[in-house]
């Protein structure tokens, strides 16, 4: 009898496990997607006018981003365009050959640009989102073509690809009316005198134009003015660089400047005060360009008188302050010059 009872024990509890779920059996099998790879670059699609949109302007993430934002606010609007190391970045788009990138001057963003990595040429697809732009050559002779926006003042400069690639920069430009402005002598773009200014007077007044130099680099342009001034024969004792400083603001580009345009801050040795300051309007010999500007002159302060020297110089206001202007063949537009009396140039 034990015998027998054991064997029917043995056999009840086979018989219990095999009523039990099997949870090897029912479990719940998670199925693994294969983790998505971002598309190469040949797999992406070409440019269209899709892509850059109807207006001119930031695209894509550049448009989380201002002009004039520094690097820390960069990082924390779009921290993508900056490595583990801290250092700038391009970060790719989704169509072939392009990447976005941020560009800084004095450490505030000064243009954004797109930048073409491979051959192909955007241009004809920017033409159709844009509309027609202007065929132009840059500083050292290259095709480019620009597009702008007069109600917005974005201004967007496509360069033709080459063997390296091109890029294609936007950032906002100062219209020349605009710097000039409507009054019969004052600048509209500097509301507050420069000319009698100290350094510490024009860092209030524009400190969002204002670099200086090192004491190094006041001596090393000290120094390249005395032996450009003894090339010429001319004495450098109204130069104002060594003792007083030389001082440039960076405005942004006129229509067709590059970067900035840089105002030149001459100060006297003596009073360590701005005695006269220039700036050069850009044209880059674009079709029509020089002949606009030279009418915007006009047009501000009339018919000027013309005096030849070593070059021929438009007085357009000879009364303090005295506004000469003369063209500037070598970087292609009008200098403008501004003093208390034209014999100071």
């Amino acid at each position: 009898m034990k015998s027998l009872w054991g064997v029917i024990v043995i056999v009840g509890l086979g018989c219990g496990n095999k009523t039990e779920p099997d949870k090897a059996d029912h479990a719940e099998k998670k199925v693994v997607e294969p983790k998505a790879h971002p598309l190469t670059n040949a797999d992406k699609p070409e440019a269209t006018a899709a892509f850059f949109g109807t207006k001119i302007g930031p695209l894509g993430p550049l448009a989380k981003l201002k002009m004039g934002m520094t690097q820390a606010e960069v990082k924390a609007a779009a921290p993508e365009f900056f490595n583990a190391k801290g250092s700038d970045q391009l970060v790719d788009a989704p169509v072939k050959d392009l990447a976005y990138g941020v560009s800084f001057l004095d450490g505030r963003v000064n243009s954004f640009r797109i930048s073409n990595l491979g051959k192909g040429d955007y241009r004809p697809a920017i033409a159709k989102a844009w509309g027609p732009g202007i065929d132009a050559k840059d500083e050292i002779d290259r095709a480019e073509t620009v597009w702008f926006d007069p109600q917005t003042h974005w201004r967007a400069v496509a360069e033709a690809p080459t063997t390296i690639g091109g890029s294609i920069t936007i950032m906002q430009y100062l219209p020349a009316a605009d710097l000039l402005g409507p009054d019969p002598v004052a600048f509209a773009a500097f509301p507050k005198p420069l000319l009698g200014a100290t350094a510490d007077e024009v860092r209030a007044g524009y400190p969002q134009y204002f670099e200086s130099q090192t004491k190094e680099q006041l001596d090393a342009s000290a120094k390249k003015a005395e032996d450009e001034a003894k090339s010429m024969g001319v004495a450098n004792a109204n130069l104002g660089r060594a003792s007083a400083g030389l001082t440039d603001l960076k405005l942004p580009p006129t229509e067709w400047d590059g970067m900035y345009t840089s105002v030149l801050l001459l100060f006297d040795d003596t009073t360590h005060k701005v005695r006269e300051y220039h700036f050069t309007i850009t044209d880059k010999n674009a079709p029509g360009a020089k002949e606009a500007t030279l009418a915007l002159f006009k047009k501000k302060w009339g018919e000027p008188k013309v005096k030849k020297s070593y070059k021929e110089q438009l007085i357009f206001h000879a009364k303090a302050p005295a506004i000469t202007i003369s063209r500037d063949a070598m970087d292609a537009g009008w200098e403008v010059e501004v003093a208390p009396k034209p014999d100071d140039f």
